[in-house]
This record gives structure tokens, sequence and C-alpha cells, in this order.
């Protein structure tokens, strides 16, 4: 048995002298503010259905994300627009990019996880 481990021990010190070097891919998470609502909002109401949270009121942010994989970006949600009202962000997608020094045309994939109908209601991803 313990020959048979010592012979694997080799092996893979062999095999790990002779593999090929990685190189890590170029890789950033950078977060956007993508809108804040303009009052606390009741916790109960959005996330308890027991009700758990009695009149705690908490203030939420909109995040979005900008993923840089190598020379590819992703916008994970684009958050609201500069027009909604209640909740816009301060200073638009676009500029925060800017910002950053990514333009618009470099985004290959945005992910959106939420959207919201013209009605006014809510839609679902899917």
């Amino acid at each position: 048995m313990n020959r048979t481990r010592a012979i694997l021990a080799a092996t893979a010190c062999v095999l790990a002298g002779i593999a090929m070097p990685v190189q890590a891919a170029d890789m950033a998470l950078t977060r956007l503010d993508c809108g804040t609502p303009q009052a606390p909002t009741a916790v109960n109401q959005r996330f308890s259905d027991t009700y758990a949270y009695g009149d705690l009121k908490l203030q939420f942010v909109f995040s979005c994300y900008l993923i840089k994989h190598d020379n590819e970006y992703m916008l994970w949600d684009t958050g609201h627009s500069m027009t909604a009202p209640n909740v816009a962000p301060k200073v638009s997608v676009v500029d925060q990019l800017a910002q950053l020094g990514v333009k618009p045309e470099q985004i290959k994939y945005i992910g959106i996880v939420h959207f919201q109908q013209r009605d006014g209601g809510h839609g679902e991803a899917g």
C-alpha cells in the first residue's frame, strides 16, 4: 500500500513538473449605482410572509454589476432609467461606465434579472 502511494506521489510530481503553466484571466467585478428609493421600505410588505419584522424599514439601493473577463464585459442588470420617478440613479449607467473607461459598445452580454411591464405590472424574467 505504501509503495502504491509512493508511486502515485512520484507520478504526480513528474506530471506537475511537465504541466504547462496556466495563465490566470484578467477578471474584475464593479458595482454600479442603479437607483435608490427616496424613502425607506417597509420590510414586512416585501420580504416576510409571516410579518416577522414588525415596523422595520430599511433604505434599499439598486445595484448593477460590471463583470470583466479578459477583454469581454457583461453588465448584470441595467437598473432604473434616469427618468424613473422616485428611484432614478444620480448618475446614468452610461456615465458610470465612462468613468471606468468602458464604452457601451464594449458590453458583450447583458443579464436582465428583473423587468417591469409598461403598464406598471411586474413581469417575471425567464
